[in-house]
């Protein structure tokens, strides 16, 4: 169990914590949802909704390294996550591999096997030579899933990890990753491939999880702080294309809105969908610090010139 906040028996000295480090990954809302005052943890992105996390294995549980900690230690962020991936990769030798792969249960959350593809090398250790690349799922806490990116094969490996994420509480990602120039990289980032729209769609699972988790706590905390902002709502679509996000950006209100694939502008005129890459290009908008996954606060409805590009950029989604 891994343990944010208030840790009254961590380690005071880096001496005695270093070798207790460990990296972790978790999804981005974990140990994110914060009220003030809360302790903050170091974290570094892995993607948009997986983040690397540096965790103080202790036998009874797990404490999340925080920014207060690194201070007390005299350290800084960058000794905390090179100390967790070498003390990972210690448990996990790259020699200890062969080609193949499989599912590895890390029954005893002793092995810390689910953060070993941070370790270089070892992700690429599974690849038959000349073969597929290696492709790695983290469902959960525990489990650790690796086969290859062969068109054959894949496809039940993307259904089985985003059964996994979904059926599990404490899920991690049901996005695969595989090598791309030597480093390991989000299967949706990682070029061309026959299965990306199933990269897309794991994604787009994660979205919808974590985006809803965050707004449920977000909406609380507005209600108990009579904070003036509605909290966007992330739905999922069939684009046409594959599946997608999409949010909606009305009229007249206060939003704080996702970071999805698609915003819906509505209005009383009706409504058009625009990629949101397009609308961070042309409103501006900015996200808004301390929201993991990000969170966009808009203030009000788009200028008409401003809008009047925006529809120019639309796209027709089967939304009604």
């Amino acid at each position: 169990m891994d343990i944010g906040g208030i840790q009254s028996d961590v380690p005071q000295t880096w001496d005695e914590v270093r070798p207790l480090l460990r990296s972790i990954l978790r999804p981005a809302t974990y140990a994110s949802l914060l009220k003030p005052g809360d302790a903050v943890a170091w974290r570094i992105p892995a993607t948009q909704f997986l983040h690397e996390l540096v965790a103080i294995d202790r036998p009874e549980m797990r404490l999340i390294v925080t920014m207060d900690n690194t201070a007390t230690w005299g350290v800084t962020d960058v000794d905390i996550f090179t100390a967790g991936r070498e003390n990972v990769a210690r448990l996990n030798p790259v020699s200890a591999n062969e080609p193949g792969g499989g599912m590895f249960v890390d029954a005893d959350q002793s092995s810390y096997i689910t953060s070993a593809i941070l370790t270089p090398g070892w992700l690429a250790s599974f690849a038959e030579p000349g073969g597929p690349r290696p492709l790695a799922f983290m469902p959960n806490e525990d489990t650790l899933i690796i086969g290859t990116d062969d068109p054959q094969e894949a496809p039940g490996l993307f259904d089985v990890a985003e059964k996994m994420y979904l059926e599990s509480e404490r899920n991690v990602s049901p996005e695969g990753f595989t090598l791309c120039g030597g480093q390991v990289m989000p299967f949706d980032k990682a070029g061309p491939h026959p299965l990306r729209r199933r990269a897309i769609q794991a994604r787009t699972c994660a979205a919808v999880r974590q985006y809803s988790e965050q707004a449920e706590f977000l909406k609380q905390q507005y209600e108990e702080e009579l904070i003036e902002a509605f909290v966007a709502s992330t739905e999922v679509l069939n684009t046409g294309h594959g599946m997608g996000s999409v949010a909606v950006w009305g009229e007249g209100v206060i939003y704080d809105l996702p970071e999805v694939d698609y915003i819906l502008f509505m209005n009383h005129d009706g409504h058009f969908a625009v990629p949101f890459a397009v609308v961070v290009d042309l409103v501006g908008i900015q996200p808004t610090p301390g929201f993991f996954p990000p969170r966009y606060r808009v203030n009000g409805w788009p200028e008409p010139e401003v809008l009047a590009a925006l529809r120019f950029h639309a796209v027709a989604l089967p939304v009604s």
